[in-house]
């Protein structure tokens, strides 16, 4: 019997973060320093292990300089990505029982789609001038 993959909703958001985070080239210490909130607190939101809270979000879109829109539009992108592979998305942890989705297929879907939105967001950046 097949098992089905699940992550939840704080999961994939803190994924996001994360390959935004990467994209900017921007590491764990000096997203500490740009916010003010501890490195380990930053990794525990990127695992999904603590939902992230209006303060960190705004002062995540403040150090990667985004809006809050932009932001929300890599989530959806995102989320949609994982839905087109199957990947169940829950609205939180229900129970012990809830397969949270292998961290390793998680990065290189996520990195995917980072990778393709960072060549269009470039693509249409370089399009304008």
């Amino acid at each position: 019997m097949p098992v089905s993959m699940t992550t939840t909703w704080p999961t994939l958001f803190g994924l996001t973060m994360k390959k935004l985070r990467e994209l900017k080239g921007i590491n764990l210490t000096e997203m500490s320093d740009l916010t003010g909130i501890s490195k380990s607190a930053w990794s525990r939101i990127e695992k999904g292990d603590t939902v992230a809270n209006i303060e960190h979000i705004g002062l995540f879109c403040r150090a990667m300089n985004i809006d809050l829109i932009e932001l929300m539009e890599h989530f959806s992108h995102m989320m949609k990505e994982f839905k087109n592979r199957d990947v169940d998305i829950n609205e939180t942890r229900q129970d012990d029982d809830v397969v949270k989705t292998d961290w390793v297929l998680g990065s290189a879907i996520a990195g995917s789609v980072m990778g393709a939105a960072a060549g269009a967001l470039l693509t249409n950046f370089l399009n304008k001038k």
